[in-house]
């Protein structure tokens, strides 16, 4: 389910930026490894491999998206995976990131002052792709 959603919002991140190209790419690499996968995954896990070859399609499609897609679509973009565990609580301010090269965040009003979007595209919502503080 996850999966899923991040999809659904990269796919919207690349039309709000008049890059369906890369949504028609997304879905076409999902629906063709998902009929593969299916096919060969039918036979030997039955049910399961239905189900088994809808989830690896979409965390292939997806990967690429953030791997492959993303960074053509936002020159700096990458994709770092993080935990974040806190014990203070969550309205402890953050101190800002003194060095941007270590991780680049995403928000919505870095996405407005780089590329000023229509006020209908500001739905898009993809704050926290990467942790700014480590």
């Amino acid at each position: 389910m996850a999966v899923a959603t991040l999809s659904s919002i990269v796919s919207q991140a690349f039309v709000a930026f008049h890059r369906a190209g890369f949504t028609l790419a997304q879905g076409l690499i999902f629906s063709l490894l998902k009929l593969i996968l299916a096919a060969e995954f039918a036979s030997a896990f039955k049910v399961f491999g239905i189900f088994a070859s809808w989830g690896i399609a979409a965390a292939v499609g997806l990967g690429l998206s953030l791997l492959v897609f993303l960074p053509q679509l936002l020159p700096g973009y990458r994709p770092l995976p993080c935990l974040r565990l806190r014990l203070s609580p969550a309205s402890s301010p953050q101190p800002p990131n003194p060095d941007p090269r270590r991780a680049y965040t995403f928000s919505l009003r870095q996405l407005h002052e780089q590329h000023p979007l229509e006020p209908s595209h500001l739905a898009l919502a993809l704050d926290g792709l990467t942790c700014p503080n480590r």
